[in-house]
């Protein structure tokens, strides 16, 4: 179901869309007649979302960019916290708390409405294209680091060699081309080794065939 940014800003109360007019530039100018779903809609689909920006802390400005290319725009708390170990603040109060209490909503709250009808916090689909080429500038990146593995999966590297991991399994050879397994666990590169150049006798013995 997609949701505009004046379809989630109908959902609320007066006293919930002059919380949310409170976080932009200029709100102290603001006058009644002024109708705040036209003011929000302005202010967030036009050049001062730049301004707005800088008012969500880090946790909340990570939290729209996790959320803006989903492909629902949905937040994800679950997937937030396990990422991050930590949620964004929805509302504070006189002590700060997390989660949806009660209290004056965030600045983070105009990036990611609360959609009354889904019961979850969704960006707006007519929000969600702006705000993707918005953030694509990767604000506060210095650097990043491609794995080797990462660069050949999309194409940049031709081809890809895995490290070669120290193996932790002792063998002792016996009489009769007999091969034991004394210590450690054999991984499974190993196992297919020992499979094909030896015949299975018992549970960590092979038998080695002068034929492979």
């Amino acid at each position: 179901m997609s949701i505009t940014v004046r379809d989630s800003l109908a959902f609320l109360t007066v006293p919930e869309l002059k919380d949310l007019v409170s976080h932009l530039p200029g709100s102290t100018t603001a006058t009644r007649e002024d109708d705040p779903i036209e003011r929000i809609v302005v202010a967030m689909l036009g050049p001062e979302r730049t301004a707005i920006w800088s008012r969500p802390d880090e946790a909340q400005q990570a939290a729209v960019a996790e959320a803006a290319p989903h492909p629902p725009g949905e937040y994800s708390d679950r997937r937030f916290r396990a990422r991050y170990q930590r949620a964004p603040a929805f509302r504070v109060a006189a002590a700060k708390s997390y989660g949806d209490s009660a209290g004056n909503s965030t600045a983070w709250c105009l990036f990611i409405p609360y959609a009354r009808d889904d019961g979850r916090h969704v960006v707006p689909t007519d929000w969600r294209a702006r705000l993707q080429a918005f953030l694509g500038r990767y604000d506060g990146l210095s650097a990043f680091r491609v794995t080797p593995l990462g660069a050949y999966l999309p194409g940049r590297e031709a081809t890809y060699q895995p490290p070669a991991v120290a193996s932790g399994v002792a063998l002792s050879f016996a009489p009769g081309l007999h091969v034991d397994v004394v210590r450690g666990v054999r991984a499974a590169e190993e196992t297919r080794r020992l499979d094909n150049r030896a015949i299975p006798v018992q549970a960590g013995t092979w038998r080695l065939d002068r034929k492979c």
